[in-house]
């Protein structure tokens, strides 16, 4: 409890420190169809969300054609393929782990998010042996 008088001023609004770290992954492929990873900052403004509320940090919108929930089976793995529309994933539960065609793996936990942006290339490979639930967007 605060003593009367000594009470603590809130301090609302938008913190650009408390998102500043906000990263995501994105798969690309290059020129030559070799895909990649990088990691990408999310890139946060100060925006009235709703009147009369603090600004929120909100970043710049992506149009997206169809959003769902996939249920993947146990054990899954697949080849190298592209993916045939650009995919925004938010891995809900379990472990996805990813193949680039340059060779490098990575494993994504529940929370990462990540950028599918290699159509028309080599591909990538996946492996989910216990990624149960994902969140996917589909980015037009």
């Amino acid at each position: 409890m605060v003593a009367a008088g000594r009470r603590k001023k809130l301090k609302l609004g938008f913190k650009q420190e408390g998102v500043a770290n906000m990263k995501y992954t994105r798969l690309y492929a290059d020129a030559d169809g070799e895909t990649h990873f990088e990691d990408i900052k999310a890139d946060f403004q100060q925006t009235e969300f709703r009147p009369g509320v603090p600004l929120f940090g909100v970043t710049k919108s992506e149009a997206a054609t169809d959003v769902f929930f996939v249920h993947t089976p146990a054990e899954y793995s697949d080849y190298y393929h592209p993916s045939p529309r650009r995919l925004l994933i938010v891995v809900m539960t379990g472990e996805d782990t990813i193949t680039a065609s340059d060779g490098e793996i990575r494993r994504f936990g529940p929370k990462d998010v990540i950028l599918i942006d290699d159509m028309g290339s080599k591909g990538h490979k996946s492996a989910a042996p216990n990624c149960e639930f994902m969140f996917v967007e589909l980015i037009s």
